[in-house]
C-alpha cells in the first residue's frame, strides 16, 4: 500500500491543473515542490524496508515522467516552469534511489549515532544568530567542499542537519532560511563571513602575523 497519495500532493495538483498568465503563480509552484521534497524525505527517514522505499520511489518516478510528458503534449502558458520542477523532481528521485543503494551496498557507512551521540555545543545567540550559520551553511554547500564518505555530493539538507545536530539548534525550514541568505541586500549578503574574516584578521594582528 502506498505511503502517501500522490495525487493529494500539492505539486502533483499544481502540475497536473491547466494555468493562465492571470492564474500562474511561481512562487507556489516552488512551495509546493519544497513540501513534496520534505513528505519524501520524511517518508525515507520513517520507513527502514529497502524494498517498500524503492518500490515507491519507483512509482512516484514513473507518475512524474509521465506527467512530464503530458506536459510537452499540452504545453500551456507555464510549461517551462512546470517542466523544469518535474526534471528538480526526477533528480531528486533519482538522487534518492542512488543514497538508498549506497546504503545497501555500504550499510557501516550508514550507521545512525544520534540516539547515543549529542553535541555539548550551544550557539550564543548574542554573537550569531541562525541565519549566521546559515550563511556558513551555503558557503560550503556552494563550494562542494563538503562530501559523503564515498565522495559523492551530499544533499543541502543534510548538511544543514548536521549543523543543528553540532549546535542544538533547529533551522524549522531550511530552505527557507537559504532563501533568507541569498535575498539579502549585497551588503548583508555575506555580513557574517565578513565579520569570522575580521576576527581571523584580529587575531593576527595579536600575534604579530599582520603587517
Amino acid at each position: 500500500m502506498p505511503k502517501w497519495n500522490l495525487s493529494d500532493q500539492n505539486i502533483y495538483s499544481l502540475l497536473n491543473s491547466s494555468c493562465t498568465k492571470e492564474n500562474f503563480d511561481e512562487a507556489q509552484l516552488l512551495m509546493a515542490y519544497r513540501e513534496f521534497v520534505k513528505s519524501v524525505i520524511a517518508f525515507l527517514n520513517n520507513e527502514s524496508d529497502y524494498k517498500t522505499l524503492i518500490r515507491e520511489l519507483n512509482l512516484t518516478y514513473i507518475e512524474f515522467e509521465a506527467l512530464k510528458n503530458s506536459l510537452e503534449i499540452r504545453r500551456d502558458f507555464c510549461y517551462e516552469a512546470k517542466s523544469i520542477t518535474c526534471n528538480k523532481i526526477l533528480s531528486f528521485i533519482n538522487k534518492e534511489l542512488d543514497l538508498l543503494h549506497h546504503q545497501m551496498e555500504f550499510p557501516k557507512f550508514f550507521i545512525n549515532i544520534e540516539a547515543g551521540w549529542k553535541s555539548t555545543l550551544h550557539l550564543n545567540k548574542d554573537i550569531a544568530k541562525y541565519i549566521d550559520i546559515m550563511e556558513i551553511v551555503c558557503g560550503l554547500y556552494y563550494l562542494k567542499c563538503i562530501t559523503t564518505v564515498d565522495g559523492k555530493e551530499i544533499h543541502f539538507s543534510d548538511l544543514a542537519n548536521a549543523f543543528e545536530k553540532l549546535f542544538n539548534i533547529k533551522f524549522s525550514d531550511i530552505y527557507k532560511k537559504e532563501e533568507e541568505v541569498i535575498k539579502r541586500k549585497p551588503d548583508k549578503r555575506t555580513a557574517f563571513l565578513d565579520k569570522l574574516r575580521a576576527a581571523i584578521i584580529e587575531k593576527c594582528k595579536e600575534e604579530g602575523y599582520f603587517p
